[in-house]
């Protein structure tokens, strides 16, 4: 019954909230690849983005319909970064402590059927 319930909420992978939690990042990793169904990641698994060059990839199917709704997403209690659609274009917006600290929004909307998405990001 426990794991009915947890996967219903899922709570899954069950880490402890504190302590020495093992990063689950080789070493040096730097590409790192996640497929539909992917919902959530502890911080600890995926990329460490802050204060770095980065560049996200996506293949999205955008119907005749157009589409709206978040792709990728990382963040916590002091801010985070969001790749979306909206009205037809995309979005890539950074906030810190609730904040927006930069957005970027496609000049042109998106086209229908399969379109790649890349968004490459410098810190100054």
């Amino acid at each position: 019954m426990f794991d009915e319930e947890a996967q219903r909420n899922q709570v899954y992978p069950l880490l402890p909230a504190s302590g020495d939690i093992p990063s689950g990042r080789r070493a040096n990793q730097n590409t790192f690849a996640y497929r539909d169904g992917v919902d959530r990641l502890n911080g600890r698994l995926g990329p460490n983005l802050n204060g770095r060059a980065y560049t996200i990839d996506a293949d999205v199917d955008i119907t005749s319909r157009g589409a709206t709704g978040v792709i990728f997403s990382r963040g916590g209690r002091y801010g985070g970064s969001s790749l979306f659609v909206k009205d037809g274009r995309i979005f890539y917006e950074v906030n810190t402590n609730g904040v927006s600290a930069g957005k970027i929004v496609s000049a042109e909307p998106l086209p229908t059927g399969q379109v790649h998405l890349r968004v490459e990001i410098a810190p100054e």
